[in-house]
């Protein structure tokens, strides 16, 4: 079976991940200092939801890149 489909978008995955993150740190942030208390609790809920994704993304990742290099032939590993 080849896993290189799902590594590129797992890293896909990881690239927009990072983005909301940092974008929701920010306006969480940015709500925090202004004094808008519900609204950056709402922020916070997106920012560590988004960190708990990517932590599931990143240990999809390393799962399949060892299922790739057990899978693989021995020709392949020179």
């Amino acid at each position: 079976m080849k896993y290189r489909p799902y590594i590129v978008k797992s890293l896909w995955a990881a690239g927009l991940l990072l983005i909301v993150l940092v974008a929701a740190g920010g306006v969480w942030g940015l709500l925090a200092v202004v004094g808008d208390e519900s609204g950056a609790a709402g922020a916070k809920a997106i920012a560590l939801v988004t960190l708990a994704c990517s932590i599931l993304n990143f240990i999809v990742l390393v799962v399949l890149l060892a299922l790739t290099q057990l899978t693989s032939n021995s020709d392949d590993r020179e």
